[in-house]
């Protein structure tokens, strides 16, 4: 292997490495995100259980009272799903580059 060659192939894995580094950053960010949102999901689920035991207990006779169903009346309607920010790793991963990653304990 000539001097060059060796000089291209540094230069091209340092390039990967930059690229890699740059995804995992990404991806973290993008993990919290998706933890946050599941968090937020969490609260929604709660306040669904919350209506949804309180209208399961009333008796037939009994009508709802205005203050709790005004107070529950979002979440009605709602619907709670998991959005998944998985684009930039779809993108990284379909770009065949997801082998660019090395294990830090293998790569020295």
């Amino acid at each position: 292997m000539t001097i060059s060659i060796w000089f291209h192939n540094r230069s091209e894995h340092a390039h990967r490495q930059e690229e890699t580094k740059i995804f995992l950053e990404g991806l973290k960010a993008d993990l919290t995100h998706d933890i946050q949102e599941m968090n937020e999901d969490r609260h929604s689920y709660i306040n669904h259980a919350r209506i949804f035991t309180y209208i399961s207990k009333l008796h037939l006779k009994n009508y709802p009272i205005k203050i709790p169903i005004a107070k529950y009346q979002n979440w009605l309607n709602n619907t709670t799903e998991l959005a998944p920010n998985d684009g930039r790793f779809q993108g990284f991963k379909s770009s065949g580059k997801i082998g660019y990653i090395e294990n830090e304990q293998f790569a020295k």
